[in-house]
């Protein structure tokens, strides 16, 4: 669990989005440039699609499906909109054949919190389960050569009709067939084959009936036994379906193989391995109770799973579900998570902030941005990269620690009139006495009137106010220096100087941040989060 809180640690300036509204549509297309790593890797398709190459051969991988990559094996992906993928490192060596190259495999639903929390573990976290499941899942293979990817449905009458097709690849029933056992139209059969696998059902077929051919021929089953078994008329049928999906002719892939005969009764077993029905049960995920850590910048944590207690100083805060709460730079914490429970950052940022312990806000999330979120957070701790840059506001952040202060959209009467006129015209620089006299009072009742309504004196609060209006200019692009004019700076150094001290960083960098464009971190946290 230490390497999750270094992860927090790391503190790489992001922009982390308002996720109010955000659904798994709103997950932008993106990719993951080539790269290596020095331990192995197993990537999870949570949702959506991916294409991707893995030491120069092509995978095209769908919600459900996972690939096993060795160390140092390099790869590369682009990530269908819509798509979260959860990346999890085994630390160990081991000399087994079975994980000793590329993989694709399938990984049902119980086994997805697993995964996400053995990703926050890192290396800490025992492999045993790991290795189990990509190798225990994995199809039966000869390192030589190759047999065709074959994901699993996972909609339930499309999977029954798999696993049949699986036990006899020679069936003759037609898809309308199949659909009327499984008391479904053949229409919706052939819909989910098609959203689930990312293929026909004829192709899935197809695909079926020669990877059963392969594991029969390295058994050393004859060629035209294995063409009659698996449902093909004739040679010539049995040879084009065959090489077009494996790359040779079926005689010469029996010659390759070499694969000692094994009992006939395990060859359901290798075959059905691909159903994924005969796996364990994933470890629980135990309970967890941390240190006490300062953090150089604010994290938002968000309770993915379960529920946690958070100590932030004196005070112990209690998340469910769907709750983040953000942990201020220099404010001691604690976590503990109860068993089952995850916990993930969602974002940092930098800056100096006035807010008290006792004021921080918990935020809900529905559970509808909950696949939103997981894609935030693995964009922001990892080296994916969205098509376009993450241009989203950091508005929680705002929220938290601007939004009291500041305030100038809900205020009222002569303070209200000040507010409005100040953001159409942030350059004004009349004194409390100027705007007293426009507005028919006295200095002394429009000062009170502002400080009951703000907290604060009006030189800090119109200050606060261009602060508020600096950080959106930046949001859009505007250069500081535009900026310090419009906000009736003298020069721009007087801006950056006054940003600077409010924000701990200059306008420059905290626009660079907020635009995604943070490159150098990319090096910082690829170094302890690979994908």
């Amino acid at each position: 669990m230490d390497d999750f809180f270094y992860l927090l640690e790391v503190c790489v300036g992001s922009a982390l989005a308002s996720p109010f509204g955000y659904t798994e549509r709103d997950i932008p297309a993106g990719r993951i440039d080539p790269h290596a790593h020095h331990h192995a890797e197993l990537l999870w398709v949570r949702t959506g699609m991916i294409e991707m190459t893995v030491d120069g051969a092509a995978h095209r991988l769908v919600a459900g499906q996972a690939i096993w990559i060795p160390a140092d094996v390099t790869h590369a992906l682009r990530l269908d909109p819509g798509t979260v993928t959860v990346a999890v490192w085994s630390y160990s060596v081991t000399k087994s054949a079975t994980l000793s190259e590329v993989r694709v495999v399938d990984i049902t639903d119980d086994w997805g919190d697993w995964l996400i929390h053995k990703r926050d573990l890192g290396a800490l976290a025992a492999d045993g389960p790991l290795l189990e499941l990509a190798s225990g899942l994995s199809r039966h293979t000869d390192p030589q050569v190759r047999t065709p990817r074959l994901p699993m449905p996972r909609s339930r009458e499309a999977r029954a009709v798999a696993q049949a097709l699986l036990r006899t690849p020679g069936s003759p029933l037609s898809a309308d067939e199949f659909a009327d056992r499984e008391s479904v139209s053949a229409k919706t059969l052939r819909r989910q084959f098609a959203n689930d696998t990312g293929v026909v059902f004829s192709e899935w077929r197809t695909r079926a009936r020669v990877t059963s051919a392969a594991a029969h021929l390295a058994e050393g089953r004859g060629v035209a036994w294995a063409q009659r078994h698996v449902g093909y008329a004739t040679p010539a049928g049995f040879t084009r379906a065959f090489q077009r999906h494996v790359g040779i002719t079926p005689r010469e892939y029996a010659r390759r193989a070499r694969v000692k005969a094994a009992p006939a009764d395990e060859l359901a077993k290798n075959v059905a391995a691909l159903v994924a029905d005969e796996h364990a049960v994933p470890p629980p995920i135990p309970a967890y109770s941390g240190p006490m850590r300062v953090n150089d910048c604010h994290v938002l944590l968000w309770v993915y799973r379960g529920e946690a207690i958070i100590r932030i100083a004196a005070r112990d805060q209690k998340l469910r579900r769907g709750e983040a709460i953000w942990v201020p730079a220099g404010v001691s914490h604690r976590v503990e998570l109860a068993a089952g429970s995850i916990l993930r950052p969602l974002g940092n940022r930098y800056g100096r902030v006035r807010v008290g312990v006792d004021d921080l806000r918990v935020f809900s999330f529905p559970p509808e941005a909950e696949s939103y979120l997981l894609h935030t957070t693995f964009a922001e701790y990892g080296v994916l990269r969205p098509d376009h840059p993450l241009r989203l506001t950091d508005s929680l952040f705002h929220e938290q620690f601007f939004g009291d202060e500041i305030a100038e959209t809900t205020l009222t009467g002569a303070a209200g009139t000040l507010a409005t006129a100040l953001r159409r015209d942030p350059a004004d620089s009349r004194s409390l006495a100027d705007w007293a006299k426009s507005l028919g009072m006295t200095p002394t009742a429009l000062g009170k009137e502002l400080t009951s309504q703000t907290g604060t004196s009006f030189p800090h609060w119109r200050a606060q106010l261009r602060m508020n209006l600096a950080r959106e200019l930046l949001h859009h692009g505007e250069r500081p220096g535009d900026i310090a004019r419009r906000l009736g700076y003298a020069s721009p150094a007087a801006f950056t100087k006054v940003f600077t001290s409010a924000h701990g960083i200059p306008p420059r960098e905290y626009q660079r941040q907020m635009t995604g464009q943070a490159e150098a971190s990319e090096v910082a946290v690829s170094s302890t989060s690979g994908d």
